[in-house]
């Protein structure tokens, strides 16, 4: 499944979301920029499958979720937090399709404004590179972090 161009707007966003909330994963690299009382800059990669996601910031630290556990994972520090995955952010897309303007979409590179006030958000995001393949069936370990694999060095929480 290729991503369409066909328009840009609330039908380009409806698109969006559809195949992010689809069964293929979906690959790229991303960069924000974030303004207001706690700016914040970052980039990295990132696949998404549904509820289920793995990231790795410029810096290196890694968040798993299999839409159940979340691992966030700092190999520089040899630290990993284990939590209840809670609802992705996948559940509350609908919300923001009114306040994503988007800037470029050409189906395998996506920019884009997000202003939402009422949440306080007020960010610039890109992805680049976006890349859909099937998955495999059953095949969910991308999105989880073996911890029993670790040394002791490490140090792990589980909060959950």
């Amino acid at each position: 499944m290729l991503l369409g161009t066909a328009a840009w707007g609330q039908g380009a966003i409806k698109d969006i979301i559809a195949v992010i909330r689809g069964k293929d994963v979906v690959s790229c690299s991303y960069s924000y920029t974030m303004r207001g009382g706690m700016p914040l800059k970052d980039s990295g990669t990132a696949e998404l499958q549904g509820h289920m996601y793995h990231t790795t910031t410029s810096g290196g630290l890694e968040t798993y979720s299999d839409g159940t556990t979340c691992w966030v994972v700092d190999p520089k520090a040899r630290e990993v937090v284990i939590t209840e995955a809670g609802e992705s952010m996948v559940s509350h897309l609908d919300e923001y399709i009114g306040y994503v303007h988007i800037s470029r979409f050409d189906g395998k590179n996506l920019s884009c404004t997000i202003v939402r006030p009422d949440r306080d958000v007020d960010l610039d995001f890109s992805a680049s590179g976006i890349t859909l393949t099937a998955p495999s069936p059953s095949d969910v370990s991308r999105f989880v972090f073996d911890v029993s694999a670790l040394d002791s060095s490490w140090i792990v929480t589980d909060l959950r």
